[in-house]
């Protein structure tokens, strides 16, 4: 018997192609805010409880809807959401969504053969990465660079973690082609302005021309794209990873 993808109400509905749930997945569609999923009969039905439990399976089916190709079986409640979503999608300013759809598709980018959504806060983006298991990313631009990498070490001091377990501050990837930046050369633009930072990294391979047409374009030599992300870790972290105080290397 069908059921409906989203809340299991028995019963065919309409069918919505995974792009067009995709669509209202970017456009703000969040089945377990509007409670159209409820919470399992027999978990603890506290507040608390119930937002954590909303939060981490959207998570969850934020990565589903990202990687399903198969059409949803969508009841005729849950639809009245999803097109709501899509209106209020439609209606926004132009520009705001083109600025949307530039950085990492809409709130999507794919790694690795992950999938990583879009994170707008730096607690957020520590608490996910602590968690080993919530793929996500922090957009910067070159011009930037220096606030959001001060947001996300804040977020770490604050949450008592080194930030050297939480994300890697010079393995940039391009929000547009999700192709990684040269390791040496985001990391030699980034301490630019820092006379105590090394001045090589070893293993790098990018050369001195290299560096210095991303100094002066500040774009994706892939793309000509200006965004970046910062990635959160996932996996059990190295012992190697908290040896090193990689991060005096920014004081000035």
């Amino acid at each position: 018997m069908a059921v409906c993808d989203i809340c299991s109400t028995p019963g065919k509905g309409t069918t919505m192609t995974s792009d067009d749930m995709r669509r209202a997945l970017s456009d703000g569609f969040n089945p377990f805010a509007l409670e159209l999923v409820k919470l399992p009969a027999g978990l603890d039905q506290g507040t608390d409880f119930k937002k954590l439990w909303q939060t981490n399976s959207f998570e969850q089916w934020k990565q589903t809807v990202a990687s399903d190709t198969t059409g949803w079986n969508v009841c005729q409640t849950c639809m009245v959401k999803v097109n709501n979503s899509l209106n209020h999608g439609t209606q926004k300013d132009t520009a705001a969504q083109s600025k949307s759809n530039e950085t990492g598709k809409g709130g999507i980018i794919e790694f690795n053969g992950r999938v990583y959504t879009l994170v707008d806060s730096p607690e957020d983006f520590v608490n996910r990465s602590m968690a080993r298991m919530m793929p996500g990313y922090y957009p910067f631009t070159p011009d930037n660079v220096d606030q959001a990498m001060g947001a996300l070490m804040f977020a770490c001091q604050s949450n008592q973690v080194n930030p050297k377990i939480v994300f890697e501050p010079v393995h940039w990837v391009c929000t547009k082609c999700s192709r990684p930046l040269l390791r040496d050369v985001a990391f030699l633009f980034w301490t630019r302005n820092k006379p105590n930072a090394p001045k090589s990294v070893e293993g790098g391979k990018a050369t001195q021309k290299q560096i210095e047409a991303f100094a002066r374009t500040k774009k994706c030599p892939h793309c000509q794209h200006d965004t970046f992300a910062y990635l959160t870790l996932l996996g059990q972290p190295h012992p190697e990873d908290v040896v090193k105080p990689w991060w005096q290397f920014w004081k000035k």
